[in-house]
């Protein structure tokens, strides 16, 4: 039984391993097609004279002072405790900077772009309270590029909903934040402690309403096994 277990784990962390090698040579292929054809070259041609193509992952913070994109003290779903102005930090420096690859440039985010190009796929946050500040940043982001919505947003100890209403010039966004709910997925193959899952999709249903979710889940609190 323990052998068996054994090869279920080492077949997991294969599966794994493609997986994830699947992904980022499809998130690095899909930012070398759309950096090559807002530069005016074919997909097929390499970006820049150095022919070096574009790897997103390599790079360094940068200044930028256009920057932040929401303000924390007018965003709704941004907890207290991840909110370091209302503490009284008094510098806002840290706030201006932006991820920039070494190779190639990063446009800048668009919400309501994000929201039109993700519709029906999903984002997965795995992590810790850093994965809850990352995901209430992907939401205030979000308010801010769609000043005009009406928001409502319900919380308790099992299920919080958060939902944006906007003009019917723009899509009507509704997102689902769910907090302690075990994963039928990882509670089978991750039982871990101390670790919050988060799933983030749209679904665009009608040229007037777009749905989206955002869950996080907790899974047991018990050593890595099957």
């Amino acid at each position: 039984m323990r052998s068996r277990a054994q090869w279920s784990f080492v077949l997991l962390c294969a599966l794994l391993s493609v997986l994830i090698a699947s992904l980022n040579g499809t998130a690095t292929e899909s930012f070398r097609h759309t950096h090559h054809l807002s530069n005016g070259t074919s997909p097929g041609r390499r970006a820049g004279a150095s022919g070096i193509s574009c790897n997103m992952f390599r790079g360094s913070w940068v200044y930028e002072e256009s920057d932040p994109l929401y303000d924390s003290s007018t965003c709704p779903f941004l907890d207290p405790e991840f909110d370091c102005q209302r503490y009284g930090r008094p510098d806002k420096s840290y706030l201006k900077y932006r991820w920039k690859p070494d190779a190639c440039e990063l446009p800048r985010f668009n919400g309501l772009d994000l929201l039109r190009r993700w519709k029906g796929k999903k984002i997965m946050f795995v992590g810790d309270s850093i994965s809850v500040n990352q995901w209430q940043s992907l939401v205030c982001m979000l308010h801010a590029a769609v000043p005009d919505a009406k928001t409502t947003y319900k919380k308790n100890d099992t299920l919080s909903t958060i939902t944006f209403t906007v003009p019917s010039s723009s899509p009507l966004c509704s997102f689902f934040f769910s907090l302690g709910l075990p994963s039928p997925l990882f509670s089978k193959f991750a039982k871990c402690p101390n670790i919050f899952y988060f799933a983030f999709s749209l679904d665009l249903t009608s040229p007037e309403l777009m749905q989206g979710g955002l869950m996080a889940e907790h899974c047991d609190d018990k050593p890595f096994g099957f």
